[in-house]
């Protein structure tokens, strides 16, 4: 018992903080993967998962990204290539939307990104519309190609930058950007959304309170023009077009339903800003309190 004791009273922590970060990274960076096999429909396991080059910097029309290759497999699997990446910069005016998701850097700024196998990963093989890693049984593993690979996350990164404005976009704006047409534009071509783009607007909350009794209405309208299907949603005093209706969901909540307050964060830095450089009119100006 006094030995024990002693080991006690004697014993010196080189460290009496927490040691938590590795693990919140690797469990957060488990989750990621999951979701970005899942939307690139490719499958494998990561019994093995070990870096292939060190973290390097890329900077995509203006944007800039973190990202460092991983090789991943089962023990009775060929090696896969992926890409962990992060967004650490926009350029003012661009979207970043990956699989109907507006990515930002300071909110889950982190995904993954899988090569096809004409990119670099030659151990996938493609079946019924689905990529999965080939086993070591009577399967030859290939050399991954880390150089294809970083060409195309340098396309994928491309095609995911959009130049649609992150700020306020007023009903009473003519002008399109270069992106989306007019508000005028899309009010004219409003088409009714299905029953399942309702429901999956009302099951995410993307609503205003404009029933008759005060019920719950979708926030989220379609638009067709010439063959375009846009998803906008907008107050009296902003709007936002999205490609998908994921997209459009994501900027209701994570802006346009902040401008229906004029004591909301939002409006209140607006108050104190050059509304000239957010395309707001002389009437809309004077309105503001």
């Amino acid at each position: 018992m006094e030995s024990k004791l002693w080991v006690i009273k004697n014993c010196r922590f080189a460290d009496t903080k927490f040691d938590y970060h590795k693990t919140l990274a690797k469990e957060m960076w488990a989750q990621v993967l999951k979701d970005g096999k899942e939307l690139f429909k490719t499958y494998f396991d990561t019994e093995n998962d070990n870096d292939v080059t060190e973290p390097f910097r890329l900077k995509v029309k203006e944007c800039a990204f973190v990202c460092q290759a991983f090789a991943a497999c089962g023990d009775w699997q060929n090696p896969v290539l992926y890409y962990r990446c992060q967004l650490l910069k926009k350029k003012p005016g661009t979207s970043f939307e990956s699989f109907g998701t507006d990515i930002m850097e300071y909110k889950d700024p982190f995904f993954v990104f899988i090569p096809k196998p004409e990119d670099g990963n030659p151990n996938l093989k493609k079946s019924k519309g689905k990529y999965h890693a080939t086993d070591t049984d009577g399967n030859e593993q290939q050399e991954i190609s880390e150089r294809k690979g970083r060409m195309a996350l340098k396309e994928f990164l491309a095609k995911c930058i959009s130049s649609v404005p992150e700020g306020p976009s007023l009903p009473s704006e003519k002008k399109a950007s270069k992106s989306n047409p007019p508000f005028e534009t899309l009010k004219k071509n409003k088409k009714k959304l299905t029953d399942e783009e309702r429901d999956k607007v009302m099951k995410a909350k993307a609503v205003w309170h404009h029933g008759p009794n005060g019920e719950a209405t979708p926030a989220v309208w379609k638009s067709d023009v010439k063959g375009d299907i846009w998803y906008v949603t907008n107050t009296h005093r902003a709007f936002q077009a999205r490609k998908s209706l994921e997209a459009a969901i994501n900027i209701y909540h994570d802006f346009i339903k902040s401008t229906a307050s004029r004591s909301s964060p939002t409006m209140r830095f607006a108050k104190n800003q050059d509304f000239r450089s957010l395309n707001v009119n002389e009437a809309e100006r004077l309105e503001m309190p």
